[in-house]
């Protein structure tokens, strides 16, 4: 009985990010199941996290981090000077006081780590996933301190809670997921989880499609009532993670541009599952809204990048500092 279930999350797995553009689709073709859905978020989130560490080689990663000073240099970009410099655009455009709400999202999202699949995208792209997945781990790392302490200085009383809530929250989601993660690697040993790729994928997919069906919730009755708003979010979102990924490019663009689009493709795509999962009932609908139409770029732009990615790496100089 247990065999016909694998083979189907492995099948799943296959399907990658196809299956879960359909979960978008299906949390705004199906309302009512994102409403149900929407109370499963931090255990969707949580879950994430435990397939994403228990496929991580922890002794490979050590020596990583250990290897230098670039990965160190990427944190501090990412979740110091890039919040800081989003922060002062959201203030110095006025978006505090014209859609609070948002400008709260677009906070929340700046703080985020990068997404968990931000090197699973990098390695599409033929970047360096290896950089990537540290640099992503050295950020989860930090997250329960860096980012309630950016949100509280940027968001000031526009954050829904306190910064030690925050910072709580977020390590015991973290801390949690690393726990698991552990047990499961021990269980199944790291061969094994190493072999069964697509079934994690599967997984992986299974879990989205929940998590992006219930961020979905409200959104499909916004589309009608409010058009305005949903386009207005997604072009805030797809100008924010354009503006980021540039800035991030030539930030470290001394590095090789190998290494300066794997720092723009991970700055640009950041956890607000982490941060909705973490916030869960204590944010405004339409910071909701924006976080759910915030998925598109996420989803769309590391596909868009690969010709441009092509481009710049195949120009003279395009694997080495310039």
């Amino acid at each position: 009985m247990i065999r016909p279930v694998i083979a189907a999350i492995d099948w799943i797995g296959a399907q990658g990010t196809r299956a879960v553009a359909l979960s978008l689709v299906v949390g705004m073709a199906v309302p009512p199941l994102s409403a149900v859905m929407k109370p499963t978020i931090p255990y969707a989130v949580f879950l994430l996290l435990v397939v994403a560490f228990a496929r991580v080689d922890l002794g490979a990663l050590k020596a990583r981090l250990r290897a230098g000073g670039l990965v160190l240099l990427v944190v501090v970009w990412m979740m110091l000077m890039l919040p800081a410099a989003v922060g002062l655009a959201v203030w110095a455009t006025g978006l505090v006081e014209t859609d609070p709400g948002i400008a709260a999202a677009i906070v929340l999202m700046a703080i985020a780590p990068p997404i968990m699949s931000s090197p699973a995208f990098t390695y599409l792209l033929d970047l360096d996933g290896a950089l990537s997945l540290t640099v992503l781990v050295a950020a989860m790392v930090a997250t329960p301190i860096l980012c309630p302490a950016a949100a509280q200085i940027i968001l000031g009383d526009m954050l829904p809670i306190s910064a030690l809530d925050l910072a709580i929250r977020l390590a015991m989601l973290l801390a949690g997921s690393v726990a698991v993660a552990a047990v499961v690697r021990r269980l199944l040993g790291g061969e094994r989880i190493e072999r069964s790729g697509n079934v994690f994928d599967g997984l992986n997919v299974l879990l989205l499609f929940a998590f992006a069906v219930a961020i979905m919730d409200g959104v499909a009755a916004r589309l009608v009532s409010d058009p305005g708003l949903i386009l207005f979010c997604l072009v805030v979102a797809f100008g924010m993670a354009l503006a980021v990924m540039t800035l991030s490019f030539g930030a470290f663009r001394l590095a090789g541009r190998s290494t300066a689009l794997t720092v723009a493709v991970s700055s640009g795509n950041r956890n607000m599952a982490l941060m909705a999962a973490a916030l869960t009932g204590a944010i405004p609908e339409v910071s909701w809204v924006y976080f759910a139409v915030a998925q598109v770029p996420i989803y769309l732009l590391p596909l868009l990048m690969k010709p441009v990615v092509r481009r710049l790496l195949a120009a003279p100089g395009g694997g080495s500092a310039a």
